[in-house]
């Protein structure tokens, strides 16, 4: 009989009466018993979902396995490594100095002083958690003990460090998440900012998984200098086709801070229903959107427990918009039904605001005919009221039809084109005006005649290619009368008469390229040129030219100039970076920009980049900055910006200046932060 086989058969015996019965076979090359003890060489156990492996091993009082030297235990989707065993079952097993984790699924390693199964837990002491490479790895977590939950795929340490390399940069006194990507009830994380005006913000989001299908996110957050607040974010799919999204909540001023700003209201509060769904009532064609807001005013969005870096861009638009809009389509026409509701804040009541409920439009699709014309069109259809006995009903109309057929065995290729646009607006509810009277209907017809001659050439010199596109279109509008112009309500689309020339050319070698669009056009009704425009770009390996171009040939001058010269040595070692000079001259701009950067490996690199404005005379901002990326395991992108603005008091100019620290840090695959933090 087979030496090994001899082995395993006596195992039986001895496990007879342990917790191992009937579920353990043990090989080795060699076996000798000493009393209660049987010694083994290169043992090899194998039990329910694993197997264990070792120089040598003991099997103590039939009860007790011990196995030692290079120690492998294999389950289900993880190897467990280290230099001692001691299994009193498949549940109950310890395994010590030099412990090695690693589960297959997530990519994750542990390493620890020792190692105890459980059931289906692991609980470490000395952890060192990573999914970077074992060796060196670019970041790792340190913790005093640590619990591994396999079943729900669960981390939980205790008394963490976290270190970038070998420095520290975070204490934690516990961590605890997800080995993957099943959502769980918790803690996100937080949301961090600084403003003198209105102090720290700090906001802590709190998730609850309420089913299957719906959670819900409650996120208290508080202002020091202004006030708290709370917010609730309630998400759900109620189909494999449709999701939605409830969010309201409140912001409480201080009193003082209300004073102090002479605000409008004290209490700031509102909420948001977004829903999509695709399959509403045929499959694969026809979707419903909504995006339906309410707030007493426009300070609830910009308290967004999220907006920590008080971004005023929810300030600038007062009038809140929400939409219900259905779509019908084939791949010959489309019809929407469109319907948008406005609040305007900065008026006392919203008697007097238009509603657009609803807008019908059917969008007819290209449709070639007899091989050589294609006709589309869209028809819109309006109703506007007001809430204050206002109405007022409109209808436009687009309607081109062209000709295209090609030319001289297809050197050119002609297109002739024949638009109509039509529109008509008339009020039918309470006056609109003092005079007791509505405006009489509005109205417009514009007849354009478009023809456009242009040419595709393209051909090989070698290892380069070169591709010309030279194209003359010229508009002409025939006819255009207009009643009553409406311009909230009807606006009359812009047209002019033009010639305009375009040539389009494309020149690609194996590692450069050169593209170049110049165009210009000429205006009848003025007898001038219009504007001049040119955009060129070049590419050469990792160097890069931009430039673009605008001449006002009414205002003899160039109007607009952006040229910018760039080595990209991104993620390669060596130095790169970019300048730019920009000349706007109807936004009265001239600034000049540069970027350098300098990258010690294929993962690492530092930059710096400052702006300054050539017409006041002053830095507009610089920053520094250093940029890491493993793409295994680790992002991050750490700079400080100091930016100024020009603000003119009575004493002459001065300047605001911001203090802008930015961070982003993502390890992979478990998450990130992404964090600014602005010092006014």
């Amino acid at each position: 009989m087979n030496r090994k086989r001899l082995l395993s058969l006596i195992a039986f015996a001895l496990f007879s009466t342990s917790p191992l019965s009937a579920k353990v076979e043990i090989f080795a090359l060699s076996a000798h018993r000493e009393g209660n003890i049987t010694y083994l060489q290169k043992p090899v156990v194998l039990y329910k979902n694993g197997e264990l492996q070792a120089e040598r091993g003991k099997i103590i009082n039939r009860r007790k396995i011990v196995l030692e030297g290079n120690v492998t235990l294999f389950r289900d989707n993880y190897v467990l490594k280290g230099n001692r065993l001691v299994a009193y079952s498949d549940k109950n097993i310890t395994i010590e100095n030099n412990v090695f984790f690693y589960d297959q699924k997530f990519l994750t390693w542990i390493k620890g002083d020792m190692g105890k199964l459980k059931g289906n837990n692991v609980a470490f002491k000395g952890v060192e958690f990573s999914t970077c490479c074992p060796y060196k790895p670019e970041w790792h977590f340190y913790a005093n003990s640590g619990v591994y939950y396999r079943k729900r795929r669960y981390l939980k340490l205790y008394n963490v460090t976290l270190y970038l390399g070998k420095a520290p940069i975070l204490y934690l006194p516990w961590l605890e998440f997800p080995t993957d990507k099943r959502r769980r009830t918790g803690l996100l994380r937080p949301y961090v900012g600084f403003s003198q005006r209105e102090g720290l913000l700090y906001s802590q989001p709190f998730f609850i998984v309420t089913s299957q299908h719906t959670d819900l996110t409650i996120t208290p957050t508080i202002r020091t200098l202004r006030g708290k607040g709370i917010f609730f974010d309630f998400r759900f799919m109620d189909s494999p086709y449709s999701h939605g999204d409830i969010f309201f909540g409140e912001f409480w001023d201080k009193n003082e801070y209300y004073n102090k700003y002479d605000l409008a209201n004290k209490e700031h509060y509102g909420w948001e229903f977004k829903y999509t769904r695709s399959r509403v009532f045929f499959p694969d064609r026809d979707s419903l959107y909504a995006d339906i807001k309410y707030a007493n005013d426009v300070d609830y969005f910009y308290l967004n427990p999220k907006n920590y870096t008080f971004d005023k861009k929810y300030l600038t638009d007062k009038v809140i918009d929400s939409k219900l809009n259905y779509l019908y389509q084939t791949n010959r026409f489309a019809v929407g039904v469109y319907n948008q509701y406005y609040i305007d804040t900065t008026q006392p009541t919203n008697r007097n605001t238009w509603q657009t409920i609803p807008q019908l439009n059917y969008h007819q699709f290209p449709v070639a005919l007899w091989n050589h014309f294609l006709i589309s069109g869209d028809l819109n259809l309006y109703n506007y009221w007001t809430s204050g006995g206002q109405s007022a009903k409109s209808g436009t109309l687009y309607l081109p039809i062209t000709f295209y057929t090609p030319l001289l065995n297809h050197f050119l290729n002609l297109k002739f084109s024949q638009t109509f646009y039509g529109g008509r607006l008339a009020y039918d509810g309470d006056p609109v005006d003092s005079t007791g009277t509505n405006p009489p209907p509005a109205s417009y017809k514009i007849w354009v005649s478009t023809l456009q001659v242009y040419s595709n050439l393209v051909k090989g010199y070698g290892s380069w290619v070169h591709a010309i596109t030279p194209q003359i279109t010229i508009t002409s509008k025939n006819y255009q009368k207009v009643e009553d112009n409406a311009p909230d309500l009807l606006p009359v689309p812009p047209i002019d008469n033009a010639i305009t020339f375009q040539i389009y050319q494309l020149l690609e070698g194996g590692n450069w390229e050169i593209e170049d669009t110049l165009s210009r056009p000429y205006l009848p009704a003025s007898k001038e040129w219009g504007d001049l425009k040119n955009d060129f770009k070049f590419k050469l390996d990792k160097f890069s030219l931009e430039d673009k171009y605008r001449y006002s040939a009414r205002d003899k001058k160039t109007t607009y100039h952006y040229i910018k010269i760039g080595y990209n040595s991104e993620f390669e070692p060596g130095w790169g970076g970019y300048i730019s000079h920009l000349y706007d001259y109807r936004n009265n701009l001239k600034t000049f920009t540069y970027n350098i950067q300098y990258w010690v490996s294929h993962k690492k690199g530092y930059y710096w980049e400052e702006s300054l404005d050539l017409n006041q005379h002053y830095i507009k901002y610089w920053l520094f900055g250093i940029k890491f990326n493993n793409k295994r395991c680790l992002k991050y992108n750490i700079s400080y910006k100091e930016a100024r603005t020009p603000v003119l008091k009575e004493s002459g100019i001065s300047y605001l200046k911001d203090r802008i620290i930015s961070f982003s840090i993502e390890l992979i695959p478990l998450g990130g932060v992404n964090q600014t933090f602005i010092l006014k």
